[in-house]
């Protein structure tokens, strides 16, 4: 369920982290489906870390100056309906 709102990378721990996801989907005819789901992902606190699966920060910046911007996935797939 978690890739809904984060991705299908998992590279990103629920913990000073600010998400923004857009999805999009298309069914050109009715037994396929085309999706696209993009993510932005950012820190709360720009002195905290960004915190890997594991729980170990993966980088902090005590001074801030780094900025808050972890960066973006785009994740595209195909479903396809082989029988009813």
């Amino acid at each position: 369920f978690a890739h809904f709102y984060h991705g299908h990378m998992d590279l990103i721990l629920w913990k000073n982290l600010h998400a923004a996801s857009a999805q999009l989907t298309v069914w050109p005819v009715k037994w396929l489906s085309l999706h696209a789901d993009g993510h932005v992902f950012w820190l709360d606190k720009r002195q905290d870390a960004w915190y890997a699966l594991n729980g170990r920060p993966t980088r902090r910046d005590a001074s801030g100056r780094a900025g808050s911007h972890l960066g973006q996935e785009l994740d595209l797939y195909v479903r396809v309906k082989l029988w009813e």
